[in-house]
């Protein structure tokens, strides 16, 4: 398996773990969990089970991460680079100007950030559906409220931490594409190693 194809699958499992996480919880909210068996799952026909629902969830986060992450893109980049600018940046990636280095580069950058834009739809979801699933679900008045409250703040914080490092991100793909554009526009010939520089 090439790289790229090892590092897809990084980022739909780490994302599509965490929506695996709040969609049992959506399960269970609806179905109740007095029904579960422990006895007929064994860990292997557990992890059978688990793999592709979370390999598909973490490809259907990743497009709503997409989409959300598309409403504050636009106002990053021309903030960074400027309208006219950005435009020139989004049309620089496929040029064949782009070395190894740069390709990894921008790879390595939109990784991580594909992996923060989808944690920050698996944690609005996850406080909806604990929320959900503590309220009508959970026997005894006096402990949903606890949970409910440190379970959401929780959720909430890891939220705020996710979008926050999306707009870093973001940010940072302005920069390498900009220092690219500046390089492009003095002639200097790409880089062709493929170690990473200092940060």
């Amino acid at each position: 398996m090439e790289l790229a194809g090892i590092g897809f699958f990084l980022e739909v499992a780490i994302v599509g773990a965490g929506a695996t996480v709040w969609f049992f919880l959506a399960t269970l909210s609806i179905a109740g969990y007095r029904w579960i068996n422990p006895e007929l799952f064994d860990a292997e026909g557990l992890l059978l089970l688990v793999l592709p629902i979370a390999f598909i969830l973490g490809i259907i986060v990743d497009e709503l991460g997409d989409s959300l992450a598309g409403k504050f893109k636009g106002p990053i980049r021309k903030r960074e680079l400027g309208e006219a600018r950005a435009k020139k940046m989004i049309s620089l990636r496929r040029e064949a100007y782009l070395s190894a280095y740069d390709k990894q580069a921008l790879d390595y950058a939109r990784r991580r950030l594909r992996i923060a834009r989808g944690w920050i739809v698996n944690s609005l979801a996850l406080v909806v559906t604990l929320n959900t699933f503590i309220w009508f679900q959970l026997p005894g008045s006096s402990s949903r409220a606890p949970l409910a409250l440190w379970g959401s703040v929780g959720a909430l914080l890891l939220a705020l931490g996710s979008y926050l490092a999306t707009r870093s991100l973001l940010t940072s793909e302005c920069h390498i594409l900009k220092g690219i554009s500046e390089s492009a526009s003095a002639g200097i010939p790409p880089r062709t190693d493929s170690t990473e520089g200092s940060t």
